[in-house]
C-alpha cells in the first residue's frame, strides 16, 4: 500500500467527499459497515471478532444489515494491514480459544482478495470464518477458499422460486459453489443454516432443503428462525443487555487469568466497577490484556 490512512484522508479532503467511492478502492481500501469484538461461540469457534463488509448481491426481505446496501452505510475504509492492526488487540483471546476473525456483511466473498491478503498478514494461528450466502461468482470462491477455515452458509431455501421471492435473485450460483466445496473435500468445514422464513417457506420446504443438502454431502446443518424485526445487526453490541455484557466480561477475565497462570505471570484481575454492560472493552480490561501480552513476549 503506497499511502497511509491519514494521507488518503488528506487527499479526500482536497478532492472532495463525492470522490471517495472511486478513489478509496483504487488505493486498495475496502469499505466496512462495522466491527464487533468479543463474540463468544457465535461466529465460529471460541472468541471471534466479526468484521462486516459493505455491499451484497442480494436484497433479502428481512435483512439485518440493510446499511450494507446503502452508500451512507459505510462506516470506515481499511486495508488488510490496517484491519490487522486494529483487531490484533484480541490476539490473546483468539489464541486461547481457537478463535479468530469472522467476515460477514453484506457479502464477504465479494471481498475475496481482501480475505486472502488478510490471511497472509494476520497471526497464522487465527481461524478465519466467513458468514456467506455463497451467491457470488465461482471465481471469488476459488480465489480465497484456501484462506478460510470455516464457512457458515445461510442457504435461505434450496427451492429456487422461494429463493427468488425472498432475495430477488436465483440460487443457481449458490448450488454451483456448494458443489465446488464438496469437490474440494470441504463439506466438513461448512455449517449450513436452513432458516424458517415467515411468509416464504414452510416445514415441508425446510425438510426438502435439508434432504437436498444431505444428498450433496453436507451433514453439518443448523435450523433457525429468521428475525423479522430489528435483530442483532452488526451495528449493535451488547451494551443494552447488561447481564450478557457482564457474562462476557467474566468469561474474558477468566481467560486472562488462565493465560497468566500458564505463563507464570503475576496477575490479579481488577474488580469491575463499570456501570451497566462491560464487554471486556473498558480501559481496565484493555490494559490487563496488554500487560499479559507484554509479559508473554518479554
Amino acid at each position: 500500500m503506497g499511502k497511509t490512512v491519514s494521507e488518503v484522508m488528506d487527499l479526500i479532503h482536497r478532492i472532495g467527499q463525492d470522490k471517495i467511492p472511486t478513489v478509496m478502492p483504487a488505493l486498495g481500501f475496502t469499505p466496512l459497515i462495522g466491527i464487533l469484538r468479543h463474540r463468544i461461540f457465535t461466529d465460529g469457534e471460541g472468541v471471534t471478532t466479526l468484521v462486516g463488509f459493505h455491499q451484497c448481491t442480494l436484497n433479502c426481505k428481512y435483512c439485518l444489515n440493510p446499511q450494507s446496501l446503502k452508500a451512507e452505510g459505510i462506516w470506515k475504509w481499511c486495508t488488510p494491514e490496517s484491519l490487522y492492526k486494529e483487531v490484533r488487540k484480541d490476539n490473546l483471546y483468539f489464541g486461547y480459544t481457537n478463535g479468530g476473525i469472522c467476515f460477514g456483511g453484506g457479502e464477504p466473498l465479494l471481498r475475496s482478495k481482501f480475505i486472502s491478503e488478510f490471511k497472509a498478514v494476520c497471526n497464522s494461528e487465527w481461524h478465519i470464518t466467513v458468514e456467506t450466502s455463497l451467491n457470488i461468482p465461482l471465481e471469488n470462491l476459488v480465489e480465497c477458499y484456501i484462506a478460510i477455515d470455516r464457512f457458515i452458509v445461510d442457504i435461505k431455501d434450496m427451492n429456487d422460486e422461494i429463493y427468488r421471492l425472498y432475495t430477488g435473485k436465483s440460487n443457481i450460483r449458490v448450488i454451483e459453489n456448494l458443489k465446488f466445496l464438496v469437490r474440494k473435500g470441504l463439506a466438513d468445514k461448512v455449517l449450513v443454516r436452513v432458516p424458517s422464513i415467515s411468509g416464504f417457506n414452510n416445514e415441508n420446504d425446510i425438510a426438502n432443503s435439508i434432504q437436498i443438502l444431505n444428498e450433496m454431502g453436507f451433514t453439518n446443518i443448523e435450523q433457525l428462525v429468521y428475525v423479522t424485526g430489528n435483530g442483532d445487526n452488526i451495528s449493535s453490541d451488547n451494551a443494552e443487555n447488561p447481564e450478557l455484557g457482564k457474562e462476557i466480561c467474566r468469561y474474558l477475565k477468566n481467560i486472562r487469568t488462565k493465560v497468566a497462570v500458564a505463563h507464570n505471570i503475576s496477575y490479579t484481575p481488577a474488580i469491575c466497577t463499570h456501570q451497566g454492560a462491560c464487554l471486556g472493552t473498558c480501559p481496565v480490561c484493555e490494559q490487563e490484556v496488554e500487560y499479559i501480552e507484554s509479559q508473554i513476549h518479554e
